[in-house]
């Protein structure tokens, strides 16, 4: 067995991937994860400063059950007929397309 140490920062939250899979979402502190022998763990670091969640594990993490997508992002989806405007401490800071779905940090909602 391995001890993985991970820090995270105030501004960033960490995503869990073990083999292959979304496992949890790490806030900011000082973790310890352990890794079996001939199982794979990544772990993603997400700075709060760029809202959008760009992840491998974003179709895994639809999977999961909407109590844990809630408590760490907010999902943005738009039919063909709609824009999303995001702004950041109140300016402006992309604008997403018709048709299309984004996940952003809780952060950045706040």
């Amino acid at each position: 067995m391995f001890i993985e140490r991970v820090t995270v920062e105030q501004n960033e939250r960490a995503v869990v991937i073990r083999n292959g899979e979304f496992a949890r979402v790490l806030e900011p502190g000082r973790y310890r994860l352990f890794v079996w022998p001939f199982a794979s763990l990544e772990i993603e670091i997400h700075r709060l400063a760029s809202p959008r969640l760009r992840s491998r594990c974003i179709q895994a993490l639809l999977r999961k059950p909407l109590e844990i997508i809630a408590a760490h992002f907010t999902c943005i989806e738009t039919n063909e007929s709609e824009m999303a405007m995001i702004f950041v401490t109140a300016s402006f800071s992309k604008c997403y397309c018709p048709a299309s779905r984004r996940f952003i940090g809780s952060a950045a909602r706040k």
